[in-house]
């Protein structure tokens, strides 16, 4: 699962993911999405199959979509 949160700073979001191998099992702890994150707003994520990634940023001074291949795999 892929979610926003403002960890760090107040009011400065980032993307972070959990897993878990069965339903029964508790997340794992909260890691940042690498290669994602920027100084900026990272949040609204959608993932869609295991490795593709939609989101909205404002890096460019303005909110807007992006999509990213990525691993989000267990560790």
């Amino acid at each position: 699962m892929v979610f926003e949160a403002d960890y760090l700073v107040a009011g400065e979001f980032d993307l972070y993911v959990v897993t878990r191998s069965t339903l029964t099992e508790a997340f794992s702890s909260p890691r940042p999405v690498q290669g994602v994150n920027t100084a900026s707003n990272e949040m609204q994520a959608e993932l869609v199959g295991s490795s593709e990634l939609f989101f909205v940023s404002d890096r460019s001074g303005a909110a807007r979509a992006y999509r990213t291949s990525c691993s989000l795999t267990q560790r």
